[in-house]
C-alpha cells in the first residue's frame, strides 16, 4: 500500500479522541484506528453521495491498513478519504489518517472495498445518482 499525496484527497473528517480510545501509555489502540476510518466513511457517504443507508446498506468487503506511527493523547487526528473506483455495486475507498496541526505526520493509510447490499445481504446496484455525485466530487478535486 503506497502513501499518496495528501493533496489528492478532497474530503477530510476531524476525529475527536475519547479517553476510552487510549491505552495505559496514552496511545490510541490499533483497533480504534478502524473505528475512526468507519466514522469518516459514514460521513463521506452521507456528505458526498447523500447515501441513504436505509434501505441501502453497505458492508466492508475487506480492510487493508498500514500503521505508520502511534496516535497519542496530544494529537488531533484527521481522516482523509477518496473514492478511487466505483463499479456496479462496489466502491474502493482510500484513507489517510494524519495530524491536523502537522499534515506531514501520517498515522496510517488504508483501503476498503465497500459493497452495496440488499435486505438479504446480496450485492445491489449503486444508484446512478450516487455514482454521479461521487464522480463529480472526486473529479472536482483532481
Amino acid at each position: 500500500m503506497e502513501i499518496q499525496s495528501l493533496s489528492s484527497f478532497q474530503y477530510h473528517k476531524d476525529i475527536e479522541l475519547r479517553w476510552a480510545d487510549l491505552d495505559m501509555q496514552f496511545h490510541v489502540n490499533n483497533a480504534v484506528y478502524v473505528t475512526y476510518i468507519e466514522h469518516a466513511r459514514v460521513y463521506y457517504l452521507k456528505d458526498v453521495a447523500q447515501w441513504q443507508f436505509e434501505p441501502n446498506p453497505v458492508v466492508v468487503a475487506e480492510l487493508n491498513i498500514k500503521y505508520l506511527r502511534p496516535i497519542t493523547k496530544d494529537h488531533l487526528p484527521v481522516v482523509a478519504i477518496k473514492c478511487t473506483k466505483i463499479g456496479n455495486s462496489s466502491m474502493i475507498l482510500d484513507y489517510m489518517m494524519y495530524e491536523k496541526t502537522n499534515p506531514e505526520l501520517i498515522f496510517a493509510v488504508a483501503t476498503t472495498p465497500i459493497v452495496a447490499v440488499d435486505q438479504d445481504g446480496r450485492p445491489a446496484p449503486i444508484s446512478s445518482e450516487v455514482k454521479f455525485k461521487v464522480k463529480a466530487f472526486e473529479r472536482a478535486s483532481a
